[in-house]
């Protein structure tokens, strides 16, 4: 008797845990997107006027990750603009 409650206990901690999971990552997307939403435009804006200025892509893509831009939205905004990685351009 005392096993079973100790093993329903611990099936239902788990599911609240995994519960608790699953909302947390669902959250943190949606923050994410929204991020991207609001910071794309000025990131767009940014890499257009590099490029007008004659910077190429690595340039570009290296000025930003060194300012703590994330790797993907550079990428992003790195094509938007239409700066395609360099054959041969390692990461």
């Amino acid at each position: 008797m005392n096993e079973e409650i100790i093993l329903i206990i611990a099936i239902l901690l788990a599911a609240i845990i995994t519960i608790i999971l699953i909302i947390n990552f669902i959250v943190k997307r949606r923050k994410r997107k929204k991020r991207e939403q609001e910071v794309m435009p000025k990131l767009n804006e940014w890499v257009k006027q590099a490029k007008e200025m004659g910077y190429n892509y690595t340039k570009i893509r290296t000025l930003l990750e060194i300012n703590g831009w994330e790797k993907k939205l550079v990428k992003k905004a790195l094509k938007n603009n239409g700066l395609e990685k360099p054959e041969g351009y390692v990461e």
